[in-house]
């Protein structure tokens, strides 16, 4: 779902569900960590997070993940990543021999293949640390706004998961807004023609997207959480008739505005917090007009541009209609 449609507030009642059934769960996000400039140590430092985990295992782990922190990847690997097999390999290595000289090359086939061994290693390591954990639930472990992060870092993640993570066990749970971090693929990679949809398929197995909240549900809470059924229903403004339908009026213009200009919950949120502390200025006995007060509540907060000029008095009368 795109940003402000309240993915992190479903993960994480998500997760309070799946402890209450006795999941173990972790939840990373990856906007607050990626100061973090090695992934897989942001990742592993999640898995210290289990309460009552096997420590012995997982010092195992942390032994295993020591030789993978290394940021540097074989220059010759490069090399020949980017030629398919045949011809082109065997000029890209003799390429390679010319550039090295033989007995860099002799280091970093080594290294390379050291490398593989590393990989493998630690992902037994840590299938032996998750089983241990439990043996009939998974570890469900979510990362929470990815899309918000570095593309670089965001990119990492995603294939630490995929190359390093992806044991019997962990399943992961990506909140993320895919098409922002589809933007991130493609820039990673430097080409408009990516199809970021595709590249994500090799990570994503399923696909859930939150559906579109029930708009006079979420403003009748928001009301009530901010305070605002208060005003308009406290006993002194409810002394005066013409203020009886002001609550009536404020909520069913707001569903309409809302609606019509397809706020996200984030924006509308915010938008009603700003008319709280903005209705703590008024006396009990004023008059609110709430559709013409909410409507400069929004325009405030969307087009400051046309708030200022209103507040100027710059629009005449047909133009401020």
């Amino acid at each position: 779902n795109p940003w402000g449609e309240g993915k992190t507030t479903f993960v994480k009642m998500w997760r309070q569900q799946l402890v209450n059934q006795k999941f173990k769960t972790l939840y990373f996000n990856a906007w607050e960590n990626d100061f973090e400039q090695d992934v897989l140590i942001a990742l592993i430092s999640e898995l210290g997070e289990i309460k009552n985990k096997p420590v012995n295992t997982f010092n195992k782990v942390l032994e295993k993940a020591v030789s993978l922190t290394n940021k540097i990847i074989p220059a010759m690997a490069k090399h020949v990543a980017k030629k398919t097999i045949g011809d082109e390999a065997a000029e890209a290595i003799i390429e390679g021999v010319a550039e090295y000289g033989a007995e860099e090359l002799k280091e970093q086939i080594n290294s390379y293949t050291s490398r593989k061994k590393s990989i493998q290693d630690f992902k037994d390591n840590l299938e032996v640390f998750v089983d241990e954990i439990d043996k009939d639930k998974p570890l469900v472990f979510i990362i929470d706004e990815l899309d918000r992060c570095r593309p670089n870092y965001a990119v990492e993640v995603l294939e630490q998961i995929k190359h390093l993570f992806s044991v019997p066990g962990i399943v992961f749970v990506l909140s993320i807004d895919k098409e922002q971090l589809g933007h991130s693929v493609r820039g990673v990679y430097g080409s408009d023609k990516i199809d970021a949809n595709e590249y994500l398929r090799r990570f994503i197995d399923l696909e859930y997207s939150i559906p579109e909240p029930n708009l006079e549900l979420y403003v009748n809470y928001l009301s009530g959480y901010f305070g605002i059924d208060a005003f308009f229903e406290s006993e002194e403004r409810l002394k005066y008739k013409v203020f009886k339908n002001d609550k009536e009026n404020f909520i069913g213009f707001s569903i309409i505005l809302f609606d019509q200009k397809k706020m996200t919950l984030r924006q509308i949120e915010k938008l009603y917090a700003k008319t709280k502390i903005t209705l703590v200025q008024f006396n009990y006995n004023s008059y609110i007009f709430p559709t013409f007060f909410l409507t400069l509540a929004f325009i405030h907060s969307e087009r400051k541009d046309i708030y200022r000029k209103i507040k100027r008095k710059e629009y005449n009368l047909q133009e401020l209609t």
